[in-house]
């Protein structure tokens, strides 16, 4: 069984797996199913034995979960990868290998088509983009509830794109809520239906059970806020560096420049592809730096001339310190009219 999904012209994504599988990927990237056919950029093959495709191959886990990948040559015309998965929650098994090979293959293939698969937050304001650009824990997410919250449009809170053209686009994909959503963002979590917030509390008590030694997030649509569609691509007109305080303090904001944007940007891309490092070997560490090198390029040019601004967050992140950090980022204050 297969399924297809095409997140911008030239950067198209096939699964094959199971009926479990195909199900969880279409409601990860259902807003991009294609059904007619697609130049797919990568290839992932969850159905068969990994030992019978020439490649790197690397064995991972977590927990009860494993996984084994195999990964084509970087220099495949379509990137491949063929992926087992073992243990209990499988579900969650697989969510893992997305965020460590699948959506790090797609970074790759996107900078072959001349744009940037940047892990980061962007917010539609006006006729131009904010890009928020900062590490897991920063509060991108919290800021992207507060905004959805409002009313205001969102490209996504985790994963945008930058396109050939330097504009800031979305990238098809579910939202994560953490289960201290309540804490960090009440005016979201009033908004979120019964069955969610129930969802939610489940999450809660797991982390408390484990110590925080497990804190799963919740994926749901960006609908569940009543963003019914993407905001149409808008070119970047402010960058925000996230970071959150190292110890109790007041927020606070400095000026930046764009270097260090960029450079942030591809440290941030270099994180989330650690794992495609670790299993894929000399060649792929050449191939990353080659990638690498054509993003700071790209980069370079989206933003330029964009205002950039650092932000250090409070700590902590609850109440309506969210609140506070939306205003200085720049986003609006009342919910956006229609």
């Amino acid at each position: 069984m297969r399924a297809q999904y095409e997140f911008a012209v030239g950067l198209g994504l096939t699964i094959e797996g199971d009926s479990a599988t195909l199900r969880q990927f279409d409601r990860e990237y259902g807003a991009a199913s294609a059904v007619s056919r697609i130049d797919a950029g990568v290839e992932v093959d969850f159905t068969g034995d990994t030992s019978d495709r020439s490649g790197a191959t690397r064995v991972g886990g977590y927990k009860t979960m494993r996984w084994r990948t195999t990964l084509s040559a970087p220099t495949d015309a379509v990137i491949g990868a063929r992926i087992q998965v073992a243990g209990r929650p499988r579900g969650f098994a697989r969510t893992l290998v997305q965020g460590y090979f699948i959506e790090p293959l797609l970074s790759v293939a996107a900078a072959r088509g001349d744009s940037v698969l940047l892990p980061a937050a962007a917010f539609r304001d006006g006729a131009g983009a904010i890009v928020v650009l900062g590490r897991s824990g920063s509060g991108k997410t919290s800021l992207s509830m507060h905004a959805l919250a409002l009313g205001g449009p969102v490209f996504g809170d985790d994963q945008v794109i930058i396109d050939s053209a330097g504009a800031c686009r979305s990238f098809a994909r579910r939202l994560r809520l953490y289960p201290d959503l309540r804490e960090r963002v009440p005016v979201a979590y009033a908004k979120l239906p019964r069955g969610t917030r129930v969802q939610l509390g489940v999450r809660r008590f797991v982390r408390a059970v484990s110590r925080g030694a497990i804190a799963p997030s919740l994926a749901v649509p960006i609908s569940i806020f009543g963003q019914s569609s993407q905001p149409d691509p808008a070119p970047i007109t402010r960058v925000i560096l996230l970071e959150r305080a190292v110890v109790p303090g007041d927020l606070r904001t400095e000026p930046a420049t764009v270097a260090e944007a960029v450079s942030r940007a591809l440290g941030l891309l270099r994180e989330q592809r650690e794992h495609l490092l670790l299993a894929g070997g000399g060649p792929w560490r050449e191939a990353l730096v080659d990638t690498e090198r054509q993003e700071e390029q790209l980069l370079e040019a989206a933003f330029k001339g964009a205002s950039t601004r650092r932000i250090v967050v409070p700590s902590p992140l609850v109440g309506d310190a969210i609140g506070h950090v939306a205003e200085a980022v720049g986003l609006f204050a009342q919910p956006a009219r229609h």
